[in-house]
């Protein structure tokens, strides 16, 4: 099955185990927009 971002994903119910597969560029953007909030929080947004 895939996700509306692109992504595949499964579920293995049997190993209580959620899988998602992804290409690097979009791992590395799904880490910055996380990241970007967290660090907007802390109040270093502009490292």
């Amino acid at each position: 099955m895939t996700t509306p971002y692109g992504t595949l994903f499964k579920i293995n119910s049997n190993l209580n185990m959620y899988i998602e597969v992804m290409d690097y560029d979009t791992m590395l953007d799904f880490a910055e927009k996380r990241h970007d909030s967290f660090f907007q929080a802390l109040g270093i947004d502009n490292l």
